[in-house]
């Protein structure tokens, strides 16, 4: 079967002298190509500790995440930067969408950190909110 996503046992703590939190517990999961999935629950209970480890803007404190095939867990800081970059991406619930453009404008704005040139950005970007 082929995953895009899957992650064994995955943990994720936090701590500050006597302050322990653990975001993650052993989370197991396979996401197949092409499926949409939802994660849903009460805040706190680690969604979106979840998608900044898919998204690469954190790590496991145990566990495995591979996405697109690549371990994660073993990637570098420049592996996480062009996880980001090129196979991945996220809109954020809020503050962080350009309230000036429109939403084809701020995935276009995305893009360009992507390096994807200037005459392509609007036909993808489109395309890519058509999907959704």
């Amino acid at each position: 079967m082929n995953y895009s996503v899957k992650s064994k046992n995955m943990k994720k703590d936090y701590g500050k002298g006597h302050t322990h939190i653990e975001a993650l517990r052993g989370v197991s999961f396979n996401i197949k190509s092409g499926e949409f999935i939802s994660f849903v629950g009460p805040s706190g209970s680690g969604k979106s500790t979840l998608l900044n480890m898919i998204g690469g803007m954190d790590t496991p404190t145990s566990g495995s995440l591979f996405v697109g095939g690549k371990d994660l867990t073993k990637a570098s800081r420049a592996e996480l930067v062009q996880h980001r970059r090129h196979t991945v991406g996220m809109i954020f619930q809020s503050f962080n969408l350009i309230p000036d453009l429109s939403a084809v404008g701020n995935v276009e704005f995305a893009m360009i950190f992507g390096g994807v040139p200037a005459k392509k950005r609007h036909a993808l970007a489109s395309d890519l909110l058509e999907k959704v």
